[in-house]
This record gives structure tokens, sequence and C-alpha cells, in this order.
């Protein structure tokens, strides 16, 4: 980024901050925020939105002078939820008040990524990558309207991902969403065949069992021509073959707290 800026004759500072995150996840999330709110900050609060955020004086009383504790109404589970961005010294205490409140339960990376897959929500790594394109991750929605008419600067690859946005033949491979009622959960890595079982055309990026469905779900790229959905495709698990049928993320509808329409 800072090679980038002195191309440009542009100044950049950058600063490292120290902060802890801690997110709060659920349906109760916004009660049991409240309760730690300050009058100051209690009327802006009620008023914050998915997607939105603000900064706090205090959280349950605690803060740290000259640091700023930052609240953000989004997180990585598709339920409506808060992220805290908070400085380490209070990150602790603030920790510890909220899993003191009996609808709060610590949670592990298992837990959240079961979460994030149930809401269709890509990892990093995993479901996306630098090499795949926003158009095979079916995340062109992300893409603003001026951006796709070329508005200066171009964005990296912004030709091909053009193109590709006008002629959907061009894209060879897209990322779905696949269930199944049985059988074992399909892993990273594992591959997807056609209704005969001979032909390869895709990969599994993210699998696991849905609590909340009871069914086996996993996120997929398959080659374009295989992405109808209800098509009834075969993944090999430990050498065996399982029926699974392409179907619409999110698998569980999410519950963002979105800010009415006016």
């Amino acid at each position: 980024m800072m090679s980038v800026a002195t191309k440009l004759g542009k100044n950049l500072d950058l600063k490292i901050m120290n902060y802890a995150l801690l997110a709060l996840q659920g349906p109760e999330a916004n009660s049991v925020l409240r309760s730690g709110i300050s009058p100051t900050d209690i009327r802006t609060f009620e008023d914050l939105y998915f997607m939105e955020s603000m900064l706090l004086e205090s959280l349950f009383d605690l803060n740290v002078p000259g640091s700023d504790i930052r609240l953000t109404r989004c997180g990585y589970t598709g339920e409506d939820g808060y992220e805290i961005s908070i400085p380490p010294k209070i990150a602790i205490p603030i920790a510890e008040i909220l899993v003191q409140h009996s609808s709060v339960k610590p949670i592990g990376l298992a837990a959240r990524d079961t979460l994030r897959l149930e809401a269709g929500l890509c990892l990093y790594g995993n479901d996306i990558s630098e090499a795949i394109n926003p158009v095979e991750a079916s995340l062109s929605w992300l893409i603003h309207k001026q951006r796709r008419l070329g508005r200066q600067p171009k964005f990296p690859g912004f030709s091909i991902i053009s193109s590709q946005l006008k002629n959907q033949s061009e894209v060879k491979q897209k990322r779905i969403g696949m269930i199944s009622q049985s059988g074992p959960p399909a892993r990273h890595g594992a591959k997807i065949f056609d209704e005969s079982k001979k032909v390869e055309i895709g990969t599994v990026t993210s699998g696991c069992l849905s609590p909340t469905l009871n069914k086996n779900i996993a996120m997929a790229y398959l080659k374009s021509d295989y992405c109808q959905l209800d098509q009834q495709l075969f993944i090999q698990i430990r050498e065996k073959f399982y029926p699974y049928t392409v179907t619409k993320m999110p698998f569980v509808p999410n519950k963002y707290a979105r800010r009415p329409s006016k």
C-alpha cells in the first residue's frame, strides 16, 4: 500500500493499532450489550443497524483514556450481533462480564465456522482466493455500478471481470451450495461428479453437518454447465459416492438487523 501511494504521489501514514476484537452474536446480543451501554451512548446504540458502527465512551463502565471502543453491528455467523473493538487492557474484563450473563456462552472456531457456512459466507483461503474472481465466486453484487462502467482507476482484473459480467458464457465455474439428507459431510477438497459418477465437474471448498437443518451442507465450485438448482450430483467421500443436490445459499436464512426502509 505504501509503495502504491508513493507511485501515485500521495502521502500515506501507516498506524498499527493494538486492539482486541470480541464478537457477541445471536438473538440475545442486543439486549445483553444494551445493559453495558452508558446513558450518553444509549440513543445512538438503539439506532444502530446492520453494518453500522459507533464509538462508545465506555462499555460496562470500563474504558481506557485516550483509546476508542468501537462497536459495529455485524458478524460472521448470519445472526444479529456485534463486533467490539477494544483496547487489550479491558478485553478480558469485558469478556468475563459478558460470559457471566445467562444468555452468553463462549464458542470456539468450529462452531463459528459451522454458523458462517450455514449463512453461506465465504472463508478466505477456502472458498475465495486471489485465483478466483467475484463473478466465479457469485459475489458480483459487491462490484459497484460505477466500477462496472470503468470508473478510473480501474480495479485489478477489470477487463476479464467486466467481460464475464456481460457474457456469462465466459464464466467457467461458479460457487454454489449443495445439500444432502444422509451420509457423511463433505470436506474441503472432496471431488464432485456428474450423475454418471464418471465425470469430475467440481470441488468442495467447505462442508459440515448443519445442526440447524440436520443435513449435510457444502459450498463448492462447479463447472458452469452443472449449476442448475435442484440438480442431483455426487460427491466422493472416502472412495464412496454420496448424492448431493445443488441448492441456494444461505442454507439458513440470515437474521441481520437491517435498517427499516423509509
